[in-house]
């Protein structure tokens, strides 16, 4: 930030190093840390295939690649699939190793075999803020061609979408506006102090720290969710008690507007910041709350 280059290296008094998004960094945990067991690669455990395709939208007026995971014993003329779809599919894929994470779930019947798509935008700033384009071509152009190519059910109550940050206030919308598609919602720190661009907010000031600045519209969704009638749709809301920005309270203020809205709302907050390291060791309790649903063999395997 100050056009200066400084040297990094390991804490010299901490043998503990973890190997966390081909970086090795040092680590600390305390003596009641609660982490998933689903977070290694498990010996054993069958790997789920994944692959590409491209998708084009003439709403949006452009073109993306998606990655499709594909569970163990995936068979195209088998029986449907839940559907799980990720926002900031690159992070989902490499930063958090959900592909893995699932394999692992699914093994321990967890979680019920999923599809799992995880998409990257073009453009997040613009299409992952509530953007009613961008959900038109998920409705109208995006599922209709995963349900071409693969065996995903059409039942709401069997599929989730899941998103971080702005992804997270992308996937709220997004069951908001299609519970017909999605019955279940993963929001992980999701930015739900958004609002509109507006003539009235504060200009930003010189730092090289992000500015959030409030105004009339602050928190939008939640003002659409407080004032629009309920859907069927169950949440699962997690965020970190050390993020900063009004992230933490717009979380709250959220769960609270839903819960008193009669939605069946799971809400976590846990020692964590506004990293996806964090929203990696708070997703299978994520995935575990909407997938299990339809999974009478599901049981808790955490510590």
């Amino acid at each position: 930030m100050d056009d200066k280059e400084y040297e990094t290296f390991h804490d010299p008094l901490n043998p503990d190093l973890l190997d966390w998004n081909n970086s090795i960094v040092s680590h600390a945990q305390g003596p009641d840390a609660r982490t998933s067991v689903y977070l290694k690669k498990r010996d054993g455990v069958p790997a789920g295939a994944v692959e590409n395709f491209d998708v084009e939208s003439g709403i949006l007026g452009n073109k993306r690649t998606v990655r499709v995971y594909l569970p163990p014993g995936y068979k195209r003329g088998g029986s449907d699939y839940g559907l799980l779809l990720a926002y900031d599919g690159n992070q989902y894929t490499l930063a958090v190793p959900t592909p893995m994470i699932l394999d692992n779930m699914i093994a321990a019947k967890a979680i019920p075999p999923v599809v799992a798509v995880f998409l990257e935008s073009p453009d997040r700033d613009v299409e992952f803020p509530p953007n009613d384009d961008f959900q038109k071509f998920v409705g109208a152009e995006l599922i209709p061609q995963l349900r071409a190519r693969y065996r995903i059910s059409r039942d709401p109550s069997r599929s989730a979408v899941l998103g971080s940050s702005y992804g997270g206030l992308a996937a709220l919308y997004t069951g908001f506006v299609h519970p017909e598609l999605f019955g279940n919602v993963i929001s992980q720190s999701g930015s739900f102090g958004w609002s509109p661009p507006s003539q009235d907010a504060p200009t930003p000031p010189q730092s090289p720290l992000p500015f959030r600045a409030t105004n009339a519209d602050s928190g939008y969704l939640i003002k659409q969710v407080a004032e629009g009638s309920p859907r069927k749709l169950r949440l699962y809301l997690d965020a970190g008690v050390w993020e900063g920005g009004g992230m933490l309270s717009s979380n709250r203020l959220m769960r609270a507007v839903l819960v008193g809205k009669g939605y069946d709302v799971t809400y976590r907050e846990a020692p964590g910041t506004h990293s996806s390291y964090y929203w990696m060791l708070r997703l299978p309790d994520g995935l575990q709350d909407a997938l299990s649903v339809s999974c009478k063999e599901c049981t808790s395997q955490t510590r």
